[in-house]
């Protein structure tokens, strides 16, 4: 059953993704590396870095830190907890902020299943997000519902290594304090396909094209972004 739901929320996603219509477009460019460290059968340390760039490749606007740690209670079911460092250019010149910081404490739980070959992950991640801004500060919570396909392409048909498909989705709501953002309970959907290839256990890599769709008070807009991400996994 978990199955059959995590693919039907995930096609329901992309069939929303594609009825918010968006006023204004950009593109710009994704780094991501994506490390786990496993201390125990039970615990892993996930660790993410990420230079997200301005419109056109034009510099780096964002940077993104997030630790976090998670507990294994069986290996389809685990729950988490972690931090979110954001940093945003704003091209600003002084009295004005030039930088904006966004501190994040989230909770997550995840549940890893198979529909033959292939692995779906199915993420809910709550989100208290601490917003720093050019007049006052907000502090919000949104809520977050993930999901991904890994669709084995290689000879060996499995995920252990070769190329793969993947399919990714990740639908945002906001839940507290609306009325400071964007006053609606959308704020935004990222929609992502791409190609990956394992390499072993512990390292792996994806290129895909990333869509985001994002929810404004006047006006929305559709980021067209290149992603390369980067996997890898240590063992203790």
């Amino acid at each position: 059953m978990n199955k059959i739901i995590s693919l039907g929320l995930f096609i329901t996603f992309l069939n929303f993704t594609s009825t918010v219509q968006a006023q204004t477009n950009s593109f710009s460019g994704w780094l991501v590396l994506s490390h786990i460290q496993n201390l125990s059968p039970k615990f892993n340390i996930g660790f993410d870095a990420q230079l997200r760039s301005k419109n056109n490749l034009d510099g780096i606007r964002n940077i993104v830190i997030r630790p976090g740690i998670n507990y294994y209670f069986n290996k389809a079911f685990s729950t988490g907890i972690g931090y979110s460092y954001i940093s945003t250019q704003t091209d600003k010149d002084p009295p004005l902020k030039p930088i904006l910081l966004e501190n994040i404490v989230w909770e997550q739980a995840l549940v890893t299943s198979h529909i033959k070959n292939v692995l779906v992950f199915s993420r809910v991640r709550l989100e208290q997000r601490f917003i720093e801004q050019q007049t006052q500060d907000i502090f919000s919570q949104r809520l977050r519902l993930f999901n991904k396909i890994f669709i084995p392409l290689s000879k060996s048909n499995n995920m252990n290594n070769g190329i793969y498909l993947a399919l990714q989705d990740d639908i945002l709501f906001n839940i507290q304090n609306k009325s400071d953002l964007n006053t609606h309970s959308f704020d935004q959907n990222r929609a992502l396909v791409g190609f990956g290839h394992r390499f072993n256990n512990n390292l792996s890599s994806e290129l895909g094209y990333q869509m985001i769709a994002i929810k404004g008070k006047t006006e929305n807009t559709n980021r067209h972004i290149l992603q390369v991400t980067f996997f890898t996994k240590l063992e203790k």
